[in-house]
């Protein structure tokens, strides 16, 4: 498939849902990695911990490109309105 950027987003607007469900899903994974974190002993010896950081950094990590797909998706969402709007 030999897709532009264009046909690229056009296809990714058809899972915005999606997409946010993932984000959210993303959050509340950190959350409980966070409280985890948070409740057990800080010793750095304890697999438990080192499984526990390494969740939370993954965490992290995909939550950077989720967070820009939705950027982006509502960056060309506005436009498309602002586009509407002047043509009406």
């Amino acid at each position: 498939m030999n897709w532009s950027r264009e046909e690229f987003w056009e296809r990714m607007e058809g899972f915005r849902v999606l997409w946010f469900c993932l984000a959210v899903a993303d959050v509340l994974f950190g959350l409980v990695a966070v409280v985890t974190l948070f409740a057990m002993s800080f010793d750095t010896s304890d697999p438990s911990v080192v499984i526990a950081v390494l969740d939370v950094a993954i965490v992290a990590v995909t939550l950077v490109p989720l967070t820009y797909v939705l950027y982006r998706l509502r960056q060309r969402q506005r436009e498309k309105e602002a586009r509407r709007a002047k043509a009406e």
